[in-house]
């Protein structure tokens, strides 16, 4: 009982959060549309109300905070992954089409800029890549998940390289992250849908995770910067699931 209400009252209170915060983006996008600094901060602001109200614990590396734009790479365990980065660095995140399709949350996602591609369209690929870089020449980070899709594999899944051919081609830094969840079941995948997992996951007293942002990387070639991403990450996994006692035994792909 006390897990249900709990629940409830978490995902009301990431509504009216939410809510309160999409208005005036709403508002700023009606008449300022390519001035995304403001979306930028609000979104900021909303993630740092949100991570405390869904109760949520962090323990987090210091991000990059000069020298960008960056393309921060990250692996993707959960929905919940952009708004912890959120809460650390101002960004635009690169997400599926079908978040876009989502009752509210698609619609909150589409006034804030958030960039959607059709992974499985070369079109929606080729436009999702010049977003990027429209966004990058105008100074705001990006952040993507090359891996595709949510998993709980220890280890990342391959990276689609277009985002590291962007990053080579105009000179940005790639700043790679990690993130892990205490628990296996908090990862979002296969046919979860968003209800059942924010009950199962939010209905419990506490969430824990781990987040590292690694060192900028920059390179001319594209295989350097995913290869580099990749191993890093790997090894980060690796440490995070060791502190959180995550192994091979306590993977239940069913939950």
């Amino acid at each position: 009982m006390i897990r249900t209400l709990r629940a409830v009252y978490r995902f009301f209170a990431f509504i009216v959060l939410t809510s309160i915060y999409l208005l005036p983006m709403m508002i700023h996008a009606l008449f300022r549309k390519d001035e995304m600094g403001y979306i930028l901060k609000m979104r900021m602001r909303w993630a740092h109300r949100c991570i405390p109200a869904l109760g949520v614990r962090m323990d987090v590396s210091e991000p990059p905070r000069s020298g960008g734009p960056y393309i921060f790479i990250g692996n993707h365990r959960s929905y919940f992954d952009p708004i912890a980065v959120l809460h650390y660095v101002p960004v635009m995140p690169v997400a599926k089409a079908e978040v876009g399709r989502w009752p509210f949350i698609g619609f909150a996602a589409r006034v804030s800029g958030v960039l959607f591609v059709k992974r499985e369209s070369a079109q929606s690929r080729r436009n999702a890549l010049e977003g990027i870089e429209h966004m990058l020449q105008k100074g705001h980070s990006i952040l993507i998940y090359p891996e595709g899709t949510t998993h709980i594999d220890p280890q990342v899944r391959a990276f689609r390289p277009g985002a590291f051919r962007v990053a080579a081609r105009l000179g940005v830094p790639v700043v790679p992250l990690a993130i892990e969840y205490s628990r296996w079941s908090d990862a979002w995948i296969g046919k979860d849908t968003f209800l059942p997992h924010f009950y199962r996951t939010f209905g419990r007293k506490r969430i824990y995770l781990k987040m590292r942002f690694g060192e900028p990387v920059m390179s001319d070639d594209p295989r350097v910067l995913l290869e580099t991403s990749q191993s890093w990450i790997n090894e980060q996994l690796a440490g995070l699931q060791g502190e959180f006692g995550l192994s091979d035994a306590t993977l239940n792909p069913n939950h």
